[in-house]
């Protein structure tokens, strides 16, 4: 457990099994201005576009990372230019979508995310989460991790509360906090391998 994976804003990159990875925030190229000149007809379209674009969507319908990206950004673009009533009711109906995630949208650190072979499989994985901030880099929140199993996105684990997190260890050990009153409190330790997250320990109070 010697070596958190972090977040930060003062380091740009980690190092994780000898390969520095850029740190990418997901807010980037996301542009919120609404100027349009369309035609009624254009704007039907885009509508109806967009109508599509916010059915239920769950993780394994998404094919590569850059189409998980992009539609975690259009959400930020819609929670940038309307009210939140409108934003959850579009939001909701994503299988990534948790009220951690949410909560990273308004954080002073933006949400970002990394590529990174955790395994050292040859397969990357994608980490979704916060920066940590100038003053504190381990104030770090991991939201969600995922991986690529035959073709297709997979979540390995996602933070659905924020009574619950997780952090991530060298040689790919995963810990993973719960507190949940009345519920008992507890940690556990798993080994992430090949999309798999194997238990080592855990204690519960």
């Amino acid at each position: 457990m010697e070596k958190r994976i972090l977040f930060t804003t003062i380091i740009a990159s980690i190092m994780l099994c000898a390969c520095a990875k850029e740190i990418k925030t997901v807010a980037d190229d996301v542009s919120v201005e609404k100027v349009s000149t369309a035609t009624t007809e254009e704007t039907a379209s885009e509508e109806s576009s967009e109508t599509s674009d916010t059915s239920e969507k769950c993780i394994a319908d998404y094919n590569s990372y850059d189409e998980l990206i992009g539609d975690i950004k259009k959400i930020l673009d819609i929670y940038e230019a309307v009210d939140f009533d409108t934003f959850f009711d579009k939001a909701e109906q994503y299988g990534w979508f948790t009220s951690s995630i949410c909560g990273s949208f308004d954080a002073t650190d933006k949400l970002g995310y990394i590529q990174v072979d955790i395994d050292g499989d040859g397969v990357d994985e994608l980490l979704l989460g916060t920066n940590g901030s100038e003053e504190n880099s381990y104030d770090v929140d991991i939201d969600g991790m995922f991986t690529i199993r035959d073709g297709k996105v997979d979540s390995v684990f996602l933070d659905y509360s924020e009574r619950e997190f997780y952090n991530l260890y060298e040689d790919g050990v995963v810990e993973f906090n719960f507190y949940c009153p009345p519920d008992p409190w507890g940690i556990e330790y798993y080994k992430y391998n090949a999309g798999n997250l194997e238990l080592i320990e855990g204690v519960s109070g």
